[in-house]
């Protein structure tokens, strides 16, 4: 019946049965599409991701493409989602049959949408002597998602491969009051590559419920992924980053260690806070398990947006602590003092790994570059950001994927929210 994808639902898993009737309607100038069909996929498992993760996006905008027909071809609202399973039917047995009717809100074709990126900017309060004109403001559209781009005139232009493809990035956001704001234009068929994505349990996620699961967890965007470290499906405290330079390189994992004394030995809850294609936030939690009991717990939450090869991360205790951020293995590391810091903020690998890339940790607060084993020992205090990278290409980075260059951007927190307009 043709490969029918709605949002991130048809991504990572392939229906064989979808959709068996098409309805347009019209009404005050609103166009409907109504589809009605069923999912089918290779195993009970897809087919029901393919219905849960469905149900996830109502409410949102959507990119829709049907090879069957490309006029169906567009970006529309989901507006409602009905999906039906039956005890006696096949909906559990065999490869599962999930019948379906999706009803959405058509905004246009590629020729008549375009999107509107607004941003608030936020400086990361640092150690390091740096303001918001000596920090970098960066913006990456999707892959071939920089059609007519405009956000003021006087961004720099550069790209980043992705597993998808070259996505552009653009330096320099202006803002005014810490607003800003830009334009861009992209096909359906590539608004979700080089997106930021959360897969849990093998599966890409379209919304904030999923399983609860820390140890099955990725987060990534083509560009790097970061998931918790585990051992017999159990997390071992450990969190995980790897990149893409080319192909996918080993995962390098790194110590979260409390008090700068204790390795946390374990994760116990994971949970989404924000899904979208331009960002992903997800949040680790450990009960601090006490004895005798205390309702402490261990926060450590991790934001990764579209076409930045790092993760801010952001670590809170029940109460003002110091923290390492370590190599999880001995790996010698080299101080970076980024242009107009005051202080070393970051440690970055000594040498190219064997996947050609460096990792890079950088932290706001004050803090100890420990060079022989590859980590930033941090002063005691209520709350701790940083960021997990790497400066993919490692020596052969240009000036603005650098270790230097890639702090400037970490501490400049650009919050976006997209919306479809008619061109």
């Amino acid at each position: 019946m043709g490969a029918l994808k709605i949002g991130r639902v048809g991504l990572d898993v392939a229906s064989t049965d979808n959709v068996n009737h098409v309805q347009w309607s019209s009404s005050d100038g609103a166009r409907t599409l109504r589809l009605i069909g069923r999912f089918r996929a290779s195993s009970v498992a897809n087919s029901k991701a393919l219905r849960n993760e469905m149900s996830a996006q109502t409410g949102k905008l959507v990119a829709v493409t049907w090879d069957q027909d490309s006029d169906v071809d567009g970006y529309y609202v989901l507006r409602s989602t009905e999906l039906t399973a039956t005890l006696r039917g096949n909906a559990y047995g065999g490869q599962g049959l999930f019948p379906f009717r999706i009803w959405l809100d058509r905004v246009g074709d590629h020729s008549g949408v375009e999107f509107l990126s607004n941003f608030t900017g936020l400086l990361i309060a640092n150690d390091h002597g740096l303001i918001d004109s000596e920090v970098t403001f960066a913006h990456a559209p999707p892959v071939a998602g920089d059609e007519a781009y405009y956000a003021g005139g006087s961004t720099t232009a550069t790209t980043r491969t992705t597993e998808d493809g070259v996505i552009p990035v653009f330096l320099d956001i202006p803002l005014t009051d810490k607003i800003g704001s830009a334009r861009w234009g992209c096909a359906p068929a590539n608004f979700y590559k080089g997106a930021a994505r959360i897969d849990v349990g093998g599966f890409t996620r379209s919304g904030q419920s999923a399983p609860m699961t820390p140890h099955s967890f990725v987060i990534g965007n083509g560009l790097i992924e970061l998931r918790a470290e585990e051992s017999g499906g159990t997390t071992i405290g450990d969190i995980g980053i790897r990149a893409f330079n080319g192909s996918w390189g080993s995962w390098v994992p790194f110590d979260i260690v409390w008090e700068s004394t204790t390795d946390i030995p374990e994760w116990h809850l994971f949970n989404v806070i924000r899904n979208d294609p331009s960002v992903v936030v997800v949040q680790l939690v450990r009960d601090a398990d006490e004895a005798p009991p205390t309702d402490r717990r261990h926060w450590l939450t991790f934001a990764l947006r579209r076409g930045m090869p790092f993760v801010r991360c952001h670590y809170t205790y029940s109460s003002s602590v110091a923290l390492t951020v370590d190599r999880a293995t001995t790996d010698a590391g080299t101080p970076i003092t980024p242009t107009g810091a005051s202080s070393a903020m970051a440690v970055r690998d000594a040498a190219n790994d064997g996947d050609g890339n460096r990792w890079v940790i950088a932290a706001a607060d004050v803090a100890t570059v420990d060079t022989t084993n590859g980590g930033l020992d941090m002063a005691s205090a209520a709350s701790h950001s940083f960021m997990l990278g790497f400066e993919i290409g490692g020596s052969s980075a240009d000036s603005d994927n650098d270790a230097g260059a890639l702090c400037l951007q970490y501490l400049a927190d650009l919050t976006e929210n997209v919306q479809a307009t008619l061109r």
